[in-house]
């Protein structure tokens, strides 16, 4: 089901299911949001729980800057290129808002999932402005395409003739962050670790709030796929623990042992 929740519904202190923008309620016996911090108590609970708490860490953490990801589909392995490239010492270019003065490229040539044999994807990932693109209004789709342009652009400065073998186009902004994983002003990766998040603690759960647990980039400053794996997992186990159950991890656990 791909839809926005609009709210997580709360009954006699107990999270008890979600609001969907359609109006379709679901009921459940649990709720884990994987949704950012500031979305998921702000607003989906209303500012009911730890909404203090919440303003003050965003007031004084910083986020990670968000970013335009330009991945093109092309026919060549570009089997030179490591997996990630940072070209420094080029002309400063403005994406979305944003100067840049480098370019952070990612190759992925090795797996028969991501391109076929003797294709690449070549990903570019650029700083960019979460204001500017929310301010586009209905230009949006050409002020993507002309920030896709000049991706492109810049791509081909570094990898000579790239621009001529491009099969496939995919680029998301700010917004898609937004839209599509909810990640507040386009934060991708939720907090930027630095002397305060790096040693805070972000909530798994709330004070005053049953069967609700919070987990993914938001919980764990510094973001990245193996941190929002582990609080998952660790979700999974504060839930088990809630309900006097134990913790099995593995293939066994699927068997109800």
């Amino acid at each position: 089901m791909h839809t926005t929740v609009e709210e997580i519904l709360v009954k006699d202190g107990r999270a008890a299911g979600v609001r969907l923008t359609d109006g379709t309620m679901l009921a459940a016996d649990a709720v884990i949001s994987t949704s950012s911090a500031p979305e998921t108590i702000l607003r989906l609970l209303g500012g009911r729980y730890c909404a203090d708490e919440t303003r003050e860490r965003l007031a004084r953490w910083k986020l990670f800057q968000p970013i335009v990801l330009a991945s093109f589909g092309v026919s060549t392995p570009l089997a030179a290129l490591p997996p990630m490239l940072i070209v420094d010492g080029i002309r400063p270019f403005e994406i979305g808002g944003r100067k840049n003065d480098h370019l952070y490229l990612r190759t992925y040539n090795d797996d028969a999932t991501l391109a076929p044999e003797g294709h690449a994807v070549i990903q570019g990932l650029f700083e960019s402005d979460y204001e500017w693109w929310a301010t586009r209004g209905s230009n949006y789709e050409r002020a993507k395409e002309e920030v896709t342009a000049r991706a492109l652009a810049q791509l081909e400065i570094a990898i000579p003739a790239v621009t001529n073998r491009v099969r496939m186009t995919d680029v998301a902004t700010p917004l898609t962050y937004w839209s599509m994983a909810r990640s507040w002003r386009g934060a991708y990766e939720g907090w930027m670790p630095n002397g305060d998040s790096l040693f805070g603690h972000v909530r798994k759960t709330l004070p005053g709030l049953e069967a609700f647990f919070m987990a993914g980039q938001w919980v764990e400053p510094g973001g990245g796929v193996p941190m929002a794996i582990m609080s998952g997992r660790q979700s999974a186990q504060l839930l088990c623990a809630a309900e006097g159950r134990p913790f099995v991890a593995g293939p066994e656990s699927m068997n109800g042992e």
